[in-house]
């Protein structure tokens, strides 16, 4: 029994020991921002917005965090284009008299919780994470206009 406490312990060291030289390996990276990715992410939303309507743009981005996954920042762009559809549409109806909250999906919570997976896999820090996502959603919010509103 002796022998195998340590063995365990050792490989529980080996692996918390590679844990930490991939974190610090992972760390210095800044994410790399794609146009084209941002291009496809904020075509793709907004055609699944006018093909399905919210419901089916919340699934999209669900399953693209699932299939797509976190290598790039490409299902993070959906997310914020979609959070942007959703303002946008919202602030619209707002125009028109007509009161439509933005849906809870794409609000501050539920929105942070989903993009701090990815943020948390790229070793960003809270800092980082809000710094590159103020950087992509201007970025993204004049894709998603000119998508929407082609003539302005």
């Amino acid at each position: 029994g002796m022998n195998n406490m340590n063995f365990n312990q050792f490989s529980l060291l080996a692996s918390a020991l590679a844990m930490t030289l991939a974190a610090s390996h992972l760390q210095a990276a800044p994410i790399k921002d794609s146009s084209t990715e941002m291009d496809q992410a904020s075509q793709a939303a907004v055609t699944v917005y006018r093909n399905k309507g919210n419901p089916g743009l919340q699934q999209a981005i669900a399953d693209c965090y699932k299939s797509v996954g976190y290598a790039t920042p490409f299902c993070v762009y959906m997310d914020v284009a979609g959070r942007e559809i959703d303002f946008s549409v919202a602030q619209a109806y707002k125009e028109l008299g007509q009161n439509v909250a933005p849906h809870a999906y794409f609000q501050s919570k539920a929105f942070g919780e989903r993009v701090a997976s990815f943020y948390i896999l790229h070793r960003q820090t809270r800092k980082e994470s809000n710094a590159h996502l103020r950087k992509i959603q201007p970025q993204i919010k004049k894709r998603v206009e000119k998508i929407l509103f082609p003539n302005g």
